[in-house]
């Protein structure tokens, strides 16, 4: 009987010992176990993961007296399965991180990392259409090398090389013989196009069997803008703006091409309210120009606010990367040096890096058919005649110097629906905010038409929007007219006049 209690307890504590040991080394099976005990892993944990028990297995208990079976038995606790081990928190680790899903052609947010991956010209190069980077984006890959795109699903890697090396014969030859260099021109055009169908067929089946980007891709909207949302565009072109005045000293002097939009930049900034830019703005301040505030050098003027503006609804926003300033799009990754479109030295504290290659800034088809339409600030009649002496760069086009595919600039990629069909995305944004603009003034003119700027009595209607006397009658017509149509909707409603009756035409009681 007390051989019997002590075995007992001897398992009891072994059991003990493993859970509270789990990493230690396995422990000595005692010398008093049966000879036929089961077999045990390398960790010593035994492959059954129930304990034994006297009544299941009598056979391999050891032996004793008749009695002990009429005892109660010890209870031990479950041992936790080998197959799940636990494990202990440590105190101060980092979190661990939750597994990202690779198939999701529903986000815009991911389509967009992987589209960011193409951005750097040193690992991609442009690539004919149907197989640039927004298709390779669209179908789940992403830029893993120098020309070399990969899913993270399937791991699988294709090569997109369009390079033709060893084509056409010694190069000496080709300068002696134009009917030679043209066929081989030729023959480079065929050679291309049909590279372009194998690499088109590749963005479907370079994927394997198994991953579900070879089945389904991203829509072809997934590249569209929310413009339109009224948070979307306000907190973008808020941030913008603050940004673009970050580097007012780049800006003052920056060369930009006109802009075929109404109203100007300088007309909207007079009805957007100060609040927009700036939550913590004073009431008393009417419209986010300076007003006159020239004596303060950290109040950007009205012709930097109003380059600012057009900045920020064109779809660019400023950073500072190794002291450079740069104007870059969130949109097609594409940024842009400032130092290339100044008309004088600048006087930020900015470097050009070294190596750095001027960006494409030839015009496309969309931007050439743009007219002048910007009068009242310096950059709006028309583009320098002449280069400038510190740069033989043409002003910078804020639209054509996006990305082809850019929403921006594409019409196709922003694939817009009603009203907006066939608009790119800086010309809704600008509607947008137009709209957004009028609004305002209506409100300002409905509220107080009698005080002027501040609420301070004396200063009329025009002196407070910077109305003309054209414009304050053409209100006031607009007035007159919205009475007269109140009027004439009320007596639709409430009826005529009676006839007969005294009084001068028009009076009486009515039905």
């Amino acid at each position: 009987m007390p051989e019997a209690t002590a075995t007992r307890k001897r398992r009891f504590y072994g059991l003990l010992d493993k859970l509270t040991q789990s990493s230690g080394p396995a422990s000595k099976p005692s010398k008093t176990s049966a000879p036929t005990s089961r077999p045990t892993t390398s960790g010593g944990v035994t492959s059954n993961p129930r304990p034994s028990t006297p009544s299941s297995h009598p056979s391999i208990s050891s032996p004793r007296p008749s009695t002990s079976s009429q005892r109660p038995s010890i209870s031990a606790p479950r041992p936790i399965r080998p197959d799940r081990p636990t494990t202990l928190a440590t105190p101060g680790a980092p979190p661990p991180i939750p597994r990202i899903p690779h198939f999701t052609p529903w986000s815009h947010e991911d389509f967009l990392e992987r589209l960011k991956t193409f951005a750097p010209v040193t690992s991609w190069f442009p690539k004919p259409e149907g197989v640039g980077e927004v298709e390779w984006a669209k179908r789940g890959w992403e830029c893993v090398g120098n020309e070399t795109v990969g899913c993270k699903g399937c791991k699988r890697r294709v090569v997109v090389d369009f390079t033709i090396n060893g084509i056409g014969g010694d190069d000496e030859q080709a300068e002696d013989n134009v009917d030679e260099s043209e066929e081989e021109a030729e023959f480079e055009n065929t050679f291309e196009k049909a590279l372009a169908e194998k690499y088109a067929e590749e963005i479907i089946k370079g994927h394997s069997e198994s991953c579900p980007w070879r089945k389904t891709g991203c829509k072809d909207d997934i590249y569209r803008l929310p413009v339109v949302r009224t948070a979307w565009w306000q907190d973008t072109v808020r941030t913008s703006f603050t940004s673009v005045l970050e580097i007012k000293e780049d800006i003052e002097n920056l060369r930009i091409h006109p802009i075929s939009a109404s109203p100007p930049a300088d007309k909207l900034l007079l009805h957007i309210p100060p609040i927009f830019f700036n939550p913590n703005a004073t009431p008393r301040n009417n419209s986010v120009l300076s007003n006159g505030s020239v004596d303060d050098p950290s109040v950007p003027s009205d012709e930097i606010m109003a380059r600012a503006l057009m900045i920020a609804l064109t779809g660019w926003h400023a950073t500072c990367e190794s002291r450079t300033n740069l104007l870059v799009c969130d949109a097609c990754f594409q940024r842009i040096g400032l130092w290339m479109y100044q008309s004088k030295p600048s006087t930020s504290p900015t470097t050009i890096p070294a190596g750095t290659s001027p960006l494409p800034t030839t015009p496309s088809t969309q931007s050439t058919s743009l007219t002048p339409a910007i009068k009242s600030v310096s950059f709006g009649p028309s583009p320098p005649s002449s280069p400038s002496p510190t740069s033989s760069h043409p002003p910078l086009d804020l639209l054509a110097s996006h990305r082809e595919h850019c929403p921006y600039r594409s019409p196709s990629s922003q694939a817009a629906t009603g009203d907006y069909v066939g608009f790119p995305a800086w010309r809704i944004l600008w509607t947008t905010a137009a709209r957004y603009a009028d609004e305002q003034r209506r409100r300002s003119v409905a509220a107080k038409p009698g005080l002027g700027m501040g609420g301070l009595p004396g200063l009329g209607l025009g002196m407070k929007e910077g109305l003309s006397r054209e414009e304050v009658a053409r209100l006031d017509k607009e007035r007159v007219n919205k009475l007269r149509r109140l009027k004439s909707a009320l007596g639709i409603k409430l009826g005529v006049p009676r006839r007969g009756g005294g009084g001068r035409e028009g009076e009486g009681s009515w039905v």
